[in-house]
C-alpha cells in the first residue's frame, strides 16, 4: 500500500473530522483493494497446491524407537 493513502487516511480522522475528501475514502478503498488482492493470491496459490496434489498438513510420522538400557 502506498505510504502516502497510508498517512493520509489515518490523519484525515483527528485533524479533518474524518472527511471523505480529505483522504479517508481513499484510504478504506486502499485498504479493501489489498485485501482483496491478498484473498486472490492468497486462494490462488492454494488451488495451485491443491492441483499439484501437495498436502497442507504434513503425514504424521512415528517417532523412532530408541533402545533404553536395561
Amino acid at each position: 500500500m502506498p505510504g502516502r493513502v497510508t498517512d493520509g487516511a489515518p490523519r484525515s480522522i483527528p485533524y479533518y473530522d474524518a472527511q471523505g475528501d480529505a483522504g479517508l475514502t481513499r484510504g478504506w478503498v486502499m485498504l479493501a483493494a489489498g485485501l482483496v488482492a491478498a484473498a486472490l493470491f492468497g486462494f490462488g496459490v492454494l488451488r495451485w497446491y491443491d492441483r499439484k496434489g501437495l498436502h497442507r498438513i504434513p503425514a504424521e510420522s512415528k517417532p523412532e524407537k530408541t533402545s533404553v538400557p536395561a
